[in-house]
């Protein structure tokens, strides 16, 4: 994730749902079809301890490179 200002920010973007259709629709395994979906991550426990690794780079998918920041 990119450009977020604070861990509340990231965590919002991180378990926003995404809906799938149209060309990105999801293949269902059991009606053997690709059908409009909603994907979310969601949180049910946490646990006391929070470890975070911070990615302080970019990769370029162009050049094959990642960018430190």
């Amino acid at each position: 994730m990119d450009g977020f200002s604070s861990l509340d920010e990231s965590l919002k973007a991180l378990t926003a749902a995404e809906s799938l259709s149209g060309d990105n629709k999801y293949h269902c395994d059991k009606c053997d079809a690709h059908v409009d979906a909603r994907k979310q991550v969601r949180l049910r426990k946490l646990s006391p301890v929070m470890i975070l690794s911070l990615n302080r780079f970019r990769f370029n998918w162009d050049l094959g490179d990642g960018v430190l920041e």
